[in-house]
């Protein structure tokens, strides 16, 4: 009943995943968002279920024209993935303005290797366990 249990779990989030693909491939409006408060937003939560886990968001405020609950959903990913397959201490996140771009770099220690950079913002996609360090992941969007 258990594995039962665990398995009906399991796919229960991988069609809610399915669900949010779908979502985000149709047309969503765009409005201005401003990037540091989702992040920061995102952040908090992250501080908040995560014990002994620091998580701090330095860099720009800047807005831009888009989707927020696309972009809190996919820094929420990139986060979460951090406090999973990190080092499990330390999370750096910067937001930093590059006109005509904003990036958000999410910074942990391990870090991803070469490989796992290539298919970071991949939907489904995982690394093998062994994890290099000092790597980077950014999640790019364009500035307003």
């Amino acid at each position: 009943m258990q594995s039962i249990d665990r398995e009906i779990t399991r796919l229960e989030l991988l069609v809610d995943d399915l669900l949010d693909t779908l979502r985000d491939r149709a047309a969503v409006p765009s409005e201005p968002v401003n990037v540091a408060a989702v992040v920061g937003r995102v952040a908090d939560r992250m501080r908040a279920t995560s014990r002994g886990m620091h998580v701090d968001v330095v860099g720009d405020s800047p807005v831009v024209l888009g989707h927020g609950p696309s972009i809190e959903r996919a820094a929420t990913a990139a986060l979460h993935n951090a406090a999973t397959h990190g080092g499990g201490g330390q999370i750096d996140v910067r937001v930093v303005t590059d006109t005509p771009w904003v990036r958000i770099d999410v910074v942990d220690d391990p870090g991803f290797g070469t490989e796992a950079l290539n298919h970071a913002t991949e939907r489904f996609w995982r690394a093998d366990s062994a994890r290099s360090r000092g790597a980077v992941v950014s999640l790019i969007l364009p500035s307003s």
